[in-house]
């Protein structure tokens, strides 16, 4: 096996295989009026491990929603850019071959939901302030 960190080069026997790829997450949120814009692009790890690399969920998602009240209406569609892949190749050169999830997926979707109040909620303030021995009860709202 390497000294080196696992993950971007592996020597073994007869091989030295080096992985440089990009991966990351990037999102944006655009919010104008109760209107709210939002994209993500998610771009899986490319792991090496001995002679072969292997990989997540590529993914996109656009949405555009409102809120109106208590009340949130949104669309937006899952994977508008490319197809969905998930897979690993292996890079022996005595068996190389490519194994891949590819699913050409543009799901539109439909969301309507409501906002139910639950538990304790913020009541007015009638706490006692600055009381000294003379006072019998002074608020915040009566001041």
């Amino acid at each position: 096996m390497s000294d080196l960190p696992s993950g971007k080069c592996m020597r073994g026997a007869c091989y030295s295989h080096h992985n440089n790829a990009w991966s990351g997450n990037v999102s944006i949120q655009l919010m104008h009026w109760g209107f709210i814009l939002s994209g993500q692009y998610i771009r899986s790890q490319r792991d090496l491990w001995g002679e072969k690399i292997s990989w997540g969920e590529d993914l996109n998602i656009i949405d555009l929603s409102y809120n109106w009240k208590s009340w949130q209406f949104s669309a937006g569609i899952i994977m508008p850019f490319g197809k969905y892949d998930q897979g690993s190749m292996s890079l022996s050169k005595w068996n190389s071959n490519e194994q891949h999830m590819r699913i050409d997926m543009r799901i539109p979707y439909l969301s309507i939901s409501y906002n139910l109040q639950w538990g304790r909620q913020k009541r007015g303030a009638q706490k006692i302030i600055d009381a000294n021995a003379n006072t019998d009860r002074s608020t915040a709202g009566g001041r």
